[in-house]
């Protein structure tokens, strides 16, 4: 797309040029009809950048309640697209689950944990702590204030 330059004071790039050039080229191009109006959103400030941010997490936790997780309160979870998670698990508020992390079913997470890239096993209870790159085994529970990392050993001998 080298034939799309910048065309405002802003520097930015116009998705009607990249349409034209595109069709000029044989490309077909069609047109998207949609009732969902946040499909369209323009983000042009971080104000609307962390409102299309807040529409995309809300999708991943409706994803989730549908099938089968109870989110206490939606507004204050935050879940990565990547994260799964096992049916009749339970998020309570300020739960923030990143990375790659695996659920197990049947886990009570929160209130107030972080997991970052870790594998929980069924049944885990995680309470207010702080756990990453660690694998734990069903029926564990972690918590309250616990913080569990998967340290290398030169992060060990560096103080990290």
């Amino acid at each position: 797309m080298d034939q799309v330059t910048p065309q405002n004071v802003q520097n930015e790039y116009y998705l009607t040029d990249c349409v034209r050039i595109l069709v000029e080229q044989g490309h077909r191009a069609e047109a998207v009809i949609t009732d969902d109006h946040t499909e369209a959103i323009g983000v042009n400030t971080r104000v609307q950048l962390a409102e299309a941010e807040k529409i995309l997490r809300q999708r991943i936790l409706v994803r989730h309640m549908m099938a089968g997780i109870t989110i206490l309160d939606p507004e204050t979870c935050y879940v990565d697209e990547e994260v799964e998670i096992g049916k009749d698990s339970v998020l309570f508020p300020g739960t923030m689950i990143t990375g790659k992390s695996r659920i197990g079913a049947d886990c009570r997470i929160g209130p107030n944990t972080q997991i970052v890239s870790a594998e929980l096993g069924d049944g885990v209870v995680a309470n207010s702590s702080y756990i990453e790159g660690v694998k734990l085994p069903s029926g564990a529970t972690v918590g309250p204030f616990a913080t569990l990392r998967n340290t290398t050993p030169s992060q060990k001998d560096s103080g990290n």
